[in-house]
């Protein structure tokens, strides 16, 4: 029959369309969705996939939010431990200072205090979920290190990140989920430095310092160049001169020979024979050292010109800073942003002068002290 074949073909194409659609509508069923695979529906499946991200997205807020609370809840448990502690101990000192306490009384109260103290930077290593959580960004490394004399603290370092870790909470709004312990801990009044003895020749200078407590200024030696009059004499820097040597700034050393001894002394001091050492060592008068190598001494006598450069750090030579010899009030700044004001002018030697910062004393600083 004509045209029989053109309605079997368009029969069996409509069942096959009908056989799909019931699969189709048989697995929408069955999982409970109504666009399983991106050609059921392309527009619907675009605006899934949109929605599917943002959802992963507020998750991902969700959980940076109930991190942020649950170090938040640590941290605030331990400053508040720590302030209840701190109490404790202007209680005590306030107690020994009255007169009523006896000898053995004060030595109950300052171990009661030594006490304090430990346990305030044992909080201060507090850790949340495995993470330290007063080292701002730095959530590996123990925020606060002590150094001890005896087996007791006698200074305590931060040893975190200057930043803290900042966590997207939700679209565009970031909130610290950790503590710089180095602010929490310090005092934020500014304090006026001393410089309580100087062996160095260095002195505090004219600018507004940001450190505080009790610290360091530590002198370096770094480089000694020589010269002499008519660049003659042959001696040059020793081979331990850079890591050795102590002076710093404009020294002299000066040679002599009466033909069978020849002698070397700095800034008039003490005379050291010498014959071809390369890494001989003279001292003056004040106990600064030099060494230098006369190997090459053509026998020209006279003065030899020294000069010697250093450098300066307030945080134990973590951050150290070239000095100006001619600056009276140069800065040297710590790893956490702090500066030290510093006159340089008179800076004769290395070595390591004690700076109090008066009024600025952190929480360990003051319980060290008591």
């Amino acid at each position: 029959m004509p045209g029989w074949g053109a309605i079997r073909n368009n029969t069996l194409s409509s069942l096959r369309q009908y056989a799909d659609k019931m699969a189709r509508l048989q697995e929408q069923a069955s999982s409970g969705m109504r666009v399983i695979r991106a050609s059921d529906s392309p527009s619907d499946a675009f605006r899934i996939m949109n929605l599917h991200g943002e959802y992963k997205s507020y998750e991902t807020y969700s959980k940076n939010l109930q991190s942020v609370t649950f170090n938040m809840g640590q941290i605030s448990t331990s400053i508040q431990e720590i302030v209840t502690a701190l109490s404790r101990a202007r209680t005590l000192t306030t107690q020994a200072a009255s007169g009523t306490y006896n000898a053995e009384n004060r030595r109950l109260a300052a171990l009661e205090i030594d006490a304090i103290l430990e346990n305030a930077v044992s909080l201060s290593n507090s850790k949340s979920m495995g993470r330290y959580v007063f080292g701002g960004s730095n959530l590996d490394d123990k925020p606060f290190e002590v150094t001890r004399i005896d087996g007791l603290i006698s200074a305590v370092r931060y040893n975190g990140s200057p930043s803290e870790l900042s966590v997207e909470i939700s679209p565009g709004i970031d909130y610290g989920g950790t503590v710089v312990g180095s602010e929490f801990a310090r005092s934020q009044a500014g304090g006026r430095a001393t410089m309580v003895a100087s062996t160095t020749g260095s002195a505090i200078g004219g600018g507004t310092s940001s450190a505080r407590g009790d610290l360091w200024l530590s002198i370096a030696h770094d480089t000694t160049s020589y010269s002499d009059p008519a660049l003659a004499t042959g001696i040059t820097a020793g081979t331990a001169s850079s890591a050795d040597d102590t002076i710093v700034g404009a020294h002299t050393l000066t040679i002599s020979s009466d033909g069978s001894v020849n002698t070397i002394k700095l800034d008039g001091g003490s005379s050291f024979a010498f014959t071809n050492e390369t890494n001989l060592r003279v001292v003056n008068d004040d106990g600064d050292e030099v060494y230098v190598d006369v190997s090459g001494w053509t026998g020209v006598t006279g003065p030899v010109n020294l000069s010697a450069t250093a450098l300066a750090s307030i945080d134990g030579g973590i951050t150290q800073t070239a000095i100006d010899l001619t600056n009276t009030s140069q800065p040297i700044s710590a790893a956490d942003g702090s500066t030290l004001y510093t006159n340089f002018t008179n800076t004769v030697r290395t070595g390591s002068d004690p700076i109090r910062m008066a009024g600025s004393y952190d929480l360990f600083g003051t319980l060290i002290n008591l």
